[in-house]
């Protein structure tokens, strides 16, 4: 991505321009599609909100999710894992109680593969509707008998229909100008019509670490506590119904906090208060993940000294930081592997990116460079895939490495 393309922004809140800047992030480039080489980890000195700085416009990344989705799930033939469908579960539980009317019409804006939207038919909801930028998202959500929309939240916007519900189940923390979505679906709402939103809780990045500086992500932009999310639905004309702090597994070994919350469409909403959770909060993720960042890094020095051929499972946000970050890129790699298609056939570090099948017969240790999924590659490989490769882990199997 040129840097000529790279914005400054407002604070994503308030619109303030003050920002006290506590981190770089940097990442390695795919030989095509990648969203971007870095940014900037900022709080906003006016409202205390945390998000990252210097980024594409939101036209890239619209087309970045159109066209490099991971929440295909292709690899799965467009099923979620147990661990999403826990937490699906646990959205209806929490929405039902505040909107019982199962003829009530609900949207569901990034709704990936519809396993949200089928959660809520399980339990009796019938007006469903799914809006997703991937073809293939779409596709799978109306192969599951729902009913959804190709594009972003402008295809429920230039609608006439009205929703009682819509939700933004981790999504709002992709969006440069989430403000800007949130104004324009407000239309859409029917009089006390609610929001359900789910983001990542900054208060927990430093306790329920995975890998260093994971949750900031090529496509996490926006690092929010509960206080910092109730001032951006208060600035859009929402007040809050309910909020819960919630930890989710995101897989054998890891935990996401999150951040659940319901508001209601206001034309009153409460004014903003300063967030005074965000800074420290960032400040204590910097430290852990530095910490174990430098265990990883000698680990890695160690296959670059002994120079012996590796694959390398994972091309996501993990392993371009530690390209960028370590000298990962001077190990002796053989080549890259990843389910997911829309990497595949391309170079990272001029190597190239193959499907899992594609290296049947190769005998080269495989480095599994994932934290969240580094069990369940390590089940791929052995138990599915029926490879004898030696599986290196950088993470401890009962959970990440203790600091």
């Amino acid at each position: 991505m040129n840097s000529r393309q790279l914005t400054t922004r407002e604070c994503p809140v308030c619109g303030g321009i003050q920002h006290l800047r506590l981190a770089r992030q940097e990442f390695s480039a795919l030989s095509a599609g990648s969203l971007m080489t870095g940014y900037d980890v900022v709080v906003c000195q006016h409202c205390g909100t945390g998000f990252a700085d210097g980024l594409p416009s939101q036209e890239a990344f619209n087309k970045y999710y159109a066209q490099m989705s991971k929440y295909e799930h292709q690899d799965t033939d467009g099923q979620e894992a147990p661990v999403d469908l826990e937490r699906f579960g646990a959205v209806v539980e929490m929405v039902e109680r505040y909107l019982p009317d199962r003829a009530a019409a609900i949207a569901d804006v990034g709704c990936a593969t519809g396993g949200l939207l089928a959660a809520f038919r399980a339990e009796g909801y019938a007006n469903l509707l799914g809006i997703d930028p991937s073809a293939v998202c779409v596709r799978y959500v109306r192969d599951r008998g729902l009913k959804a929309l190709l594009g972003t939240v402008l295809a429920l916007t230039a609608s006439s229909d009205r929703f009682d519900l819509i939700m933004f189940s981790m999504v709002l923390e992709h969006l440069v100008d989430p403000g800007g979505v949130l104004s324009s679906v407000w239309a859409r709402l029917n009089e006390g019509a609610l929001v359900y939103v789910q983001v990542p809780d900054v208060t927990g990045f430093a306790r329920f670490l995975d890998a260093p500086f994971q949750q900031f992500s090529t496509e996490h932009i926006n690092f929010f506590s509960p206080q910092s999310l109730t001032n951006l639905m208060a600035k859009h004309g929402f007040e809050e119904v309910a909020i819960q702090q919630q930890v989710f597994a995101q897989s054998t070994l890891t935990f996401m906090p999150a951040v659940s919350a319901l508001y209601r469409r206001s034309s009153a909403p409460p004014p903003i208060a300063h967030d005074q959770d965000t800074q420290t909060a960032l400040a204590h993720y910097l430290d852990a993940s530095q910490r174990l960042q430098r265990r990883i890094a000698e680990t890695i020095a160690q296959f670059v000294a002994e120079q012996t051929p590796l694959l390398i499972w994972g091309v996501g946000t993990h392993t371009l930081r530690l390209l960028a970050t370590t000298s990962l890129g001077e190990a002796n790699i053989v080549a890259f592997v990843d389910s997911n298609p829309h990497y595949q056939g391309k170079e990272l570090a001029d190597r190239p990116i193959l499907a899992p099948e594609s290296i049947q017969g190769l005998m080269d240790p495989i480095l599994i460079s994932s934290c969240v999924l580094q069990e369940e590659i390590a089940r791929q490989i052995s138990t599915q895939l029926y490879y004898d490769n030696k599986l290196i882990r950088l993470y401890g199997r009962e959970g990440v490495d203790s600091l």
